[in-house]
């Protein structure tokens, strides 16, 4: 049956009316979803989602050695921090406060959940931790894959049991170059 008018879409509006401060995270109602088990798994991209913009010095144990921590305060400003909008909260603030509510769950969640990157980036998934250590946000995240096939840079590292991190190899081989096709397998 075709949509009227009053059976249109109702994804969110970007209207001024109709829009508040923040970011707005929600899943659709669907027919069955209560016999389907909730969302334990949250996966974010990494360049412009979590980072603002991703600037990098050029060192070697940036990209390889876990825990490489020079200009911590400095990397972390220019990557995460904006200078063009002043809120009571600094962003880095804000996005602790997200993952925190994230990883907690809700009482409709059933439960923690575990969050993770999927990425791109072209430093790497050790780059991309150490930045993550730098702001202190790693220990909301359980793993980061990197699609970026790097010459003897892994691909990907996840947390152990007792905090520690290390890496491994991600069976990006076995699925097509797509991140959609990584988070389906």
């Amino acid at each position: 049956m075709p949509r009227g008018k009053l059976d249109s879409d109702r994804t969110p509006s970007a209207h001024s009316r109709s829009t508040r401060k923040g970011v707005w995270c929600f899943e659709r109602g669907f027919e069955g979803q209560e016999r389907r088990p909730p969302v334990r798994l949250v996966v974010f991209d990494w360049d412009e989602t979590l980072t603002l913009s991703t600037f990098l010095p050029a060192d070697h144990g940036l990209r390889h050695r876990i825990g490489w921590c020079e200009w911590a305060e400095y990397i972390t400003l220019h990557n995460f921090e904006t200078p063009f909008v002043q809120t009571e909260k600094s962003r880095m603030e804000k996005l602790e406060a997200l993952f925190a509510d994230l990883a907690a769950g809700d009482a409709n969640s059933s439960g923690p959940r575990t969050l993770a990157i999927l990425t791109r980036n072209n430093q790497g998934v050790i780059a991309c931790l150490n930045l993550l250590m730098m702001a202190g946000l790693d220990e909301h995240f359980s793993a980061i894959w990197c699609m970026a096939n790097l010459t003897g840079i892994p691909m990907g590292v996840y947390r152990r049991r007792g905090g520690s991190w290390s890496t491994f190899s991600p069976p990006f081989h076995k699925v097509f170059n797509h991140k959609a096709d990584v988070l389906h397998a």
